[in-house]
């Protein structure tokens, strides 16, 4: 009886941890209600987008598919009072830059961003925003996908200016809110301020993001307070142009740098595989710049190294996910189709690449959204993977004989698939372990008499 209330007391766990939490929006951007209340458009075409973006009026512009713009790419002046709203799990704009120029209350959700292809340089933000009169105030970015190339070596200007930042705020920007959003695949991700004078007190929230394959600025913030909370940070395991598909052994990601006086609130982050986590260069800044960190976890990843500023209250009510919980929660719940579970959703547990001796730690996926199951492919010999179709989990154990790299794929349900691969490596026993040694207690002394074969003497080892 005791096992059978252990189980469903573990089934209930993994339930709540794993179910849609709150999308609610908090931060800085609280209040924010963009097109609310006015004209809806169906937006499918370039056309009909740049024809709604400008003015006061409010809009929700409903996103609908691939929207791609002209040739090279192009930037569009967004109005206030709008919201872009990505239908399903597939509206995408390519090469498609929103400004936000003295823009008020804008919503921007749902929407999968890239500028591949583009020739705009050091103007391919995929959303930027700044201000020549005024403010920006009032923004709410969520559920969106920003991709564009895995970064490779040798690291050139050619390459990390090819399309600039993913998203960045520039001047008096400010009550700004950045959630559940997933970037991968680039250089420069978030700048915040776009000189050592660009110190406004721009107030924004990064929480439940995840940033993967991102060479810097997740993000690189000048000036003023921020909160950045809950968000995971999967380091880029660069490869070189000579020798694609082999990491060069070399950490290379940073995080959160802290520049010209800003003071960050940084609570329960989870970095894996980062050069530099929460820290100042003082060398790319005329002022060094602090974080306040707390209950953040560092997996293969320097703790944090920027001098720490005085914790200060955020004018608002959040709750936090503890920090070992995030990977899977953030990795299931960002990006787009989340919103409603319209796509596939699987975790990316944090123990999914091991270096075991012996048998791995348990690594359990589990899978939400429309899928309905999972399929694995090359797990090592030694290894063997179970479903729980009820609990919606697929646990792999086992001692691995050999190395290899596994993957996992959701199956079923509607708007593609998601798949997470992993890594197993089994170690020797290192050499100066500690190897305990026993024999059986009534075998290891005996007297005999000479010429007699003595009793077998087993010693065991572990």
């Amino acid at each position: 009886m005791k096992k059978i209330v252990l189980f469903f007391l573990a089934l209930f766990s993994a339930t709540l941890m794993y179910a849609q939490p709150s999308f609610a929006l908090v931060g800085f951007g609280a209040g924010t209600t963009g097109g609310q209340g006015g004209t809806v458009v169906p937006v499918s075409d370039y056309a009909t987008l740049a024809a709604n973006v400008t003015g006061t009026d409010s809009k929700i512009l409903n996103i609908t598919g691939t929207i791609t713009g002209p040739s090279g790419g192009v930037i569009l002046d967004v109005g206030s009072n709008k919201s872009f709203i990505g239908q399903g799990c597939n509206a995408k704009l390519s090469m498609i830059q929103l400004h936000l120029k003295n823009s008020q209350n804008v919503i921007i959700q749902n929407i999968a961003f890239t500028m591949i292809g583009s020739d705009l340089g050091s103007d391919a933000d995929m959303i930027c925003m700044e201000t020549t009169t005024g403010t920006v105030s009032k923004i709410w970015i969520d559920h969106c996908e920003f991709y564009n190339i895995t970064p490779t070596l040798p690291e050139t200007a050619a390459k990390k200016d090819l399309y600039d930042g993913m998203l960045d705020i520039k001047k008096s920007c400010s009550n700004i809110t950045i959630s559940w959003n997933y970037f991968h695949d680039h250089w420069k991700c978030n700048l915040i301020g776009y000189t050592d004078t660009d110190t406004y007190d721009r107030k924004i929230t990064f929480h439940h993001n995840r940033w993967k394959n991102i060479k810097s600025r997740a993000p690189s913030y000048r000036g003023g307070t921020g909160h950045v909370y809950n968000n995971y940070y999967e380091g880029l395991l660069i490869e070189d142009d000579s020798n694609l598909g082999v990491w060069t052994g070399d950490l290379v990601s940073t995080g959160v740098h802290t520049r010209e006086l800003a003071c960050l609130k940084v609570e329960n982050n989870y970095f894996k595989d980062y050069d530099k986590t929460i820290y100042n260069d003082i060398d790319d800044c005329t002022y060094e710049g602090f974080a306040h960190g707390s209950g953040n976890v560092f997996v293969n990843s320097p703790a944090q190294t920027a001098a720490t500023c005085s914790s200060f209250s955020v004018p608002y009510s959040y709750i936090m996910d503890d920090a070992d919980d995030v990977p899977a929660i953030v990795s299931m719940w960002s990006g787009v189709g989340k919103i409603g579970g319209t796509a596939p959703s699987l975790s990316s547990p944090a123990n999914k690449d091991q270096t075991p001796v012996g048998a791995i730690t348990p690594i359990v996926f589990t899978w939400v959204g429309s899928a309905t199951g999972v399929n694995a492919v090359n797990l090592p010999t030694g290894l063997t993977g179970v479903p729980n179709t009820t609990a919606k989990t697929y646990t792999i154990t086992g001692t691995p004989t050999a190395s290899g790299t596994y993957t996992v794929t959701t199956t079923g349900g509607s708007c593609g698939t998601v798949a997470v691969s992993g890594t197993i490596t089994p170690s020797a026993i290192p050499v100066n372990a500690t190897i305990a040694l026993t024999s059986g207690a009534t075998t290891n002394a005996q007297s005999v008499t000479v010429g007699t074969a003595i009793a077998p003497i087993n010693y065991s080892y572990i």
